[in-house]
């Protein structure tokens, strides 16, 4: 919806141009009291804002009309503005303070045992002898938990030769035990002081009522 042009008059008031342009001997303006009158159009001027002077001020407009010849006389239309009420619930909320908590943190300090398994391992060492010729030297190998790490030595014979001495059998043997030790657990006990939103400021008596909460 386009908006309607604004004329001003000599004392600054207001009004809607009711009337389009291109105008002709008269016009029709609304107050901003909801009041409609009607001018000639000789009275307005187009100003470069886009906006219309009016050579008359509000008393003028609507003063009563001494001449209807005359042609700078405004002709009013009275018109009555009807308040139309209507009553609306509006909800709202707001923060009520019912009272109020002091909370002091005493920590507290306790023992308790864990049992934690350690687990032990030893090696055992045999030496198990063998006295076998061999073509070459082995490397040591694996076998299930035993490592075997064979040794060789060269004996004089017709002809030189490589006998396996003997093999030195590693076993490992694992034991699991439990150490006892004895650690230190802290935890935290909150006393809860209510007291009430009315009670007296500072330095004066007030009614208090204190809870404990406990919390590890």
């Amino acid at each position: 919806m386009p908006t309607l042009p604004i004329a001003v008059g000599t004392d600054g008031a207001r009004a809607v141009l009711l009337t389009e342009a291109p105008f002709a001997d008269h016009v029709e303006l609304q107050l901003d009291t909801g009041q409609r009158v009607r001018v000639p159009a000789s009275l307005l001027s187009r100003q470069a804002d886009g906006t219309y002077r009016l050579a008359l001020s509000r008393d003028e407009l609507l003063s009563p009309i001494s001449s209807k010849s005359d042609k700078n006389v405004a002709q009013v239309t009275q018109s009555v503005t009807l308040p139309v009420v209507e009553e609306r619930v509006t909800v709202g909320k707001r923060e009520i303070e019912t009272g109020r908590v002091a909370v002091h943190v005493t920590p507290q300090v306790r023992r308790e045992v864990i049992d934690v398994p350690v687990t032990d391992q030893t090696l055992e060492v045999q030496r198990v002898p063998v006295g076998r010729f061999v073509e070459a030297a082995e490397p040591a190998r694996e076998e299930g938990d035993v490592t075997i790490v064979p040794v060789y030595e060269e004996v004089v014979v017709v002809e030189r030769r490589l006998m396996l001495k003997e093999e030195i059998h590693i076993h490992r043997k694992r034991t699991q035990r439990h150490e006892r030790h004895e650690i230190e657990l802290r935890s935290e006990e909150a006393h809860v002081l209510r007291t009430n939103p009315d009670a007296p400021p500072s330095g004066a008596p007030a009614r208090a009522r204190g809870d404990q909460i406990g919390r590890d």
